[in-house]
């Protein structure tokens, strides 16, 4: 083994260190690709496959630090993505981590702007209209959801089409 490549294995001690400096990540995975047609919304088919693969990485790659037992995929394969399980899985993905961890919030599928509005919003798979504000997910909320945790670090990507 080259000089170079010895270099890049951490002894136990360093990733010990790393990981108490970085804290646990929690994650929470969302995919909506099924939206109803009289939504408004198309189908858009890779959102599922998106999401799996971002918690997955999470699971597998052990320099991501994450705590296992707090990965969770939600998508519309597996369930009805309503507006409520994503505001429920938010909250205990905020309340769940200490100050030491980090959260990581991850959604692909519809995300829609009203007119006149500065908002954006997430598409919800129980979407019943495309410009009916209540049915909508305000991201804000989501901001502020995350802003509540303890964590000393909050992530949020949107894969939004």
């Amino acid at each position: 083994m080259s000089q170079e490549i010895q270099q890049k294995i951490l002894t136990p001690h360093q990733t010990q260190a790393i990981e108490a400096a970085h804290g646990k990540v929690h994650v929470l995975c969302i995919g909506i690709s099924e939206y109803s047609t009289t939504s408004g919304f198309s189908k858009l088919p890779v959102c599922v496959n998106d999401a799996a693969m971002v918690a997955n990485c999470f699971r597998v790659v052990r320099e991501l630090n994450a705590d296992k037992n707090h990965i969770t995929l939600i998508t519309s394969k597996d369930q009805l993505v309503s507006k409520g399980s994503i505001l429920g899985g938010v909250h205990k993905l905020a309340t769940y981590a200490e100050d030491s961890d980090r959260i990581l919030f991850y959604f692909s599928g519809h995300g829609q702007r009203l007119n006149d509005e500065d908002e954006f919003y997430l598409v919800p798979q129980d979407v019943f209209h495309a410009d009916h504000k209540a049915t909508l997910l305000s991201f804000s909320e989501i901001i502020h959801l995350l802003n509540e945790s303890d964590a000393k670090q909050k992530f949020a990507i949107l894969n939004v089409g």
